[in-house]
């Protein structure tokens, strides 16, 4: 009887040590996925161009694509690009933080060499992302029902459930399409 006691509370033990073991383990793998956090939110943003992007994210639609196209290197409308981004920020409140950052930043477009130009587009869409402005990865996509609210169709009719080659991705900033992609 006595080796029986003895061995009831070290296997209770072990048990205990093997869930915490566990435990441990699936906290920190949750975590590492971004299931769990911890501590304080993030913190906001304070820059003004990030901010102000944010609150006029679906003012600038249309213009995504072409600024992301411009900061790649794929587009010749450079200069073209930053006007109709000027000319959008031109309807805001000339006095706001944000009208005034974007301006010293990138109002002066038309003194700017192609590769000066490229790598300011290629930090206004790094800002895109930080303002929560993303640009969908999607390369190809099936018909489905919310379908014609992400993208347009070229090239006739679209059976249900089909998949299409995606032209040109949406864009979207807290889970509304603020840009329409282009699908075939």
């Amino acid at each position: 009887m006595g080796p029986v006691l003895f061995f009831a509370p070290t296997v209770i033990v072990y048990i205990v040590l093997a869930a915490a073991v566990g435990a441990t383990g699936a906290f920190f793998y949750l975590r590492k996925k971004g299931v769990i956090t911890i501590g304080r939110a993030p913190a906001q943003p304070t820059d003004p161009i990030i901010i102000g992007l944010r609150e006029n994210a679906a003012l600038f639609g249309q213009l995504y694509e072409a600024m992301y196209l411009v900061s790649r290197g794929k587009s010749a409308k450079v200069r073209t690009s930053f006007a109709a981004w000027n000319n959008r920020i031109d309807t805001l409140d000339d006095d706001s933080d944000f009208v005034v950052a974007f301006r010293e930043e990138y109002g002066d477009f038309d003194e700017w060499k192609d590769r000066k130009a490229i790598k300011k587009a290629n930090k206004l869409v790094k800002t895109f992302k930080k303002a929560g402005v993303i640009r969908d990865k999607a390369v190809s996509v099936f018909a489905e029902e919310d379908f014609t609210e992400k993208y347009y169709i070229t090239g006739g009719i679209v059976e249900e459930g089909e998949e299409l080659d995606v032209l040109a991705p949406y864009w979207s900033c807290d889970g509304e399409i603020i840009e329409k992609g282009i699908a075939r």
